[in-house]
């Protein structure tokens, strides 16, 4: 009689656990039936999503263009990070901040909302598994970078973003006239594995 008792004591404790696991790890997505309470910081964290969103494509057509965008993911983290406080369990959140964090000198602070994302949501944007891989080199983890950079080249956006960066290197490598413009990491990755 004290041994079942304590069993199904453990049994519970174990249940509680992971139900506890499954309940925290949820993604939370920013919509009013998630934030009944706090309406307005709702409507608050969603107009910095936006202000935020806009930063961040802007970052990345001057990233495509070969140009300095760091000041411009700083702005996008800023405000991301205020959506951050108000909701810190949304994946695409986590995930476009990281990934804006490989655009500036707070690189190594990628992995970390990366992780966290992948956590919350294994269905993410397949430009992830790229950021992942960066992230994950930068974290020194070489063997997974290469299984990252590996699924995220069996994606057909990834010959799109490649042609696209190319032409704009391209047309760079012109007006310098200088073959040895490619220097990033990501490009001679690109350059590497793209049937062009």
């Amino acid at each position: 009689m004290i041994v079942s008792n304590i069993n199904k004591r453990n049994l519970l404790l174990a249940c509680l656990f992971l139900l506890t696991n499954f309940v925290f790890s949820q993604d939370v997505e920013f919509k009013n039936s998630n934030f009944k309470e706090d309406r307005q910081g709702l409507k608050l964290a969603k107009v910095n999503l936006a202000i935020a969103d806009d930063f961040r494509e802007k970052g990345v057509q001057k990233i495509l263009a070969m140009q300095d965008a760091t000041v411009i993911f700083k702005q996008a983290i800023f405000k991301y990070q205020k959506a951050q406080n108000f909701n810190p369990n949304n994946a695409e959140l986590n995930y476009k901040i990281g990934s804006s964090l490989l655009f500036t000198n707070q690189k190594q602070e990628a992995y970390s909302y990366l992780e966290k994302a992948k956590e919350l949501n294994a269905d993410l944007p397949s430009d992830f598994l790229f950021y992942y891989a960066m992230a994950l080199q930068l974290n020194g983890d070489y063997t997974q970078a290469i299984e990252q950079f590996e699924q995220f080249e069996q994606l057909q956006n990834f010959c799109f973003l490649v042609r696209l960066t190319r032409k704009r290197t391209f047309l760079k490598i012109g007006e310098m006239g200088n073959s040895s413009f490619i220097s990033t990491p990501s490009m001679a990755f690109m350059q590497s594995w793209c049937d062009w």
